[in-house]
């Protein structure tokens, strides 16, 4: 998956200086070659105020290690565990995810300074910004819209003409990928040009450019065309902008369907109002947290998170920033049901990117009365499960969490 890859292929010689930034977003005081690195991989850190001083590295279980800077404040680090680290160099300091595995937190837009972002569609004025921290900035692409009657002849029929528009203006603009607006999964003729198109842009572009792909949709007759998405190492964006929970899990399922699970992500639109169809996304902080919850449950193999936050609310950007701290990187639990053969049990998953521990578990009856003592479950490392047994008389589970952690399911319960 190129988009993941690529977080940190970006180009070093930014962080050797500050390019200009938006007047909104503070400086970053230690600049880095990936804003979420994952463990074992090297990543360069600069702070040229402290140039010949040393780093103090404090992970989440309190190790710490001292890192020298050279004489331009540059230095390699190789984070040896996953989790939550907290920077010290010199004047400087900054607290830093380090990833279990590759996730892909995707922003519409950057001007906001999200501290939870590994790809941004940045305007030119941010490229920079998000070059110093990491962050692949991305050029919107046009999609099938192109293909609409009513472009006269600026239609798009053919995949050469969708691949001339993206890497022309990609290639000007310098940009590490796209993303694309966008494109509907099912049996049309400008669905396949434009599946098409993409495998030619990676044949072009290389394979550590991002691809990234708005789904308006995945419906019937898209085998094709996600397996020329799935063998370009696309990272899809499935449109979730409004929905209950059955809706929810119902585009999850069409997403699994064609095997594009591990390569994609739900879209949230934080302040999405549509008056002529009468339905909205999450319109309060309440709404985002509880969107997140709904993603989390109904799609716990996503690799992230992608933020279309074009409707100008600091506040909701704020709170899916927070969000993602929250239901991605901290510790998280997702119940999953599992059958084997006659046996049902369920599976206690790990899905963050920090280990599970202190979490609890008990059994309730139909009527809510509890079947056993509440019972700890085994510390579960990032993406490791415990397979529990379902007692005959269980109708549910009640998850029961430690702190600072989220529960995804309403009063921590789970039917089985």
């Amino acid at each position: 998956m190129s988009c993941l890859r690529a977080m940190g292929i970006l180009i070093l010689s930014v962080l050797l200086v500050s390019g200009s930034v938006s007047a909104q977003i503070a400086p970053t005081p230690i600049q880095r070659s990936m804003a979420m690195p994952l463990v074992g991989q090297p990543v360069m850190l600069c702070v040229p105020e402290a140039g010949g001083q040393t780093c103090r590295i404090a992970d989440a279980k309190g190790k710490t290690t001292d890192l020298a800077l050279d004489a331009t404040g540059h230095a390699n680090w190789m984070p040896a565990r996953y989790g939550k680290y907290h920077l010290q160099c010199g004047p400087a300091a900054l607290g830093i995810w380090v990833l279990a595995r590759p996730m892909l937190f995707h922003w519409w837009d950057g001007t906001a300074g999200p501290r939870y972002a590994t790809v941004v569609m940045a305007r030119e004025k941010l490229r920079d910004y998000c070059r110093i921290r990491g962050i692949i900035p991305v050029h919107w692409a046009v999609g099938e819209s192109q293909a609409r009657p009513g472009q006269g002849p600026r239609r798009f029929t053919r995949s050469e003409q969708w691949l001339e528009s993206w890497y022309g203006n990609v290639a000007q603009k310098q940009s590490g990928g796209i993303a694309l607006d966008e494109l509907f999964g099912g049996d049309r003729p400008e669905t396949l040009a434009i599946c098409q198109a993409i495998a030619l842009l990676r044949q072009k572009a290389g394979p550590e450019f991002c691809i990234s792909v708005y789904f308006s949709g995945v419906e019937d007759g898209f085998a094709a065309g996600a397996q020329m998405l799935k063998d370009a190492g696309v990272i899809g964006m499935e449109e979730n902008y409004w929905g209950d929970e059955k809706l929810y899990r119902k585009r999850w399922n069409d997403i699994r369907r064609y095997g594009l699970e591990r390569q994609t992500v739900f879209s949230l639109a934080p302040g999405f109002k549509d008056n002529a169809s009468h339905v909205s996304g999450p319109l309060n902080v309440a709404d985002v947290r509880a969107c997140f919850a709904m993603s989390r449950r109904t799609a716990p193999e996503a690799p992230g998170i992608s933020i279309f936050n074009a409707y100008h609310r600091p506040d909701l950007d704020a709170a899916a920033d927070q969000a993602i701290e929250d239901y991605f990187l901290k510790p998280v639990v997702s119940l999953v049901p599992v059958q084997d053969g006659e046996n049902k049990n369920v599976a206690a998953w790990n899905i963050g990117n920090e280990d599970a521990a202190g979490f609890l578990v008990q059994w309730l009856d139909q009527a809510g009365k509890a079947l056993s003592p509440e019972i700890p479950l085994p510390t579960l490392l990032p993406q490791g499960k415990a397979l529990l047994a379902i007692p005959p008389d269980a109708n549910s589970l009640r998850l029961l969490n430690p702190p600072d952690t989220v529960n995804l399911y309403p009063d921590g319960k789970c039917a089985v």
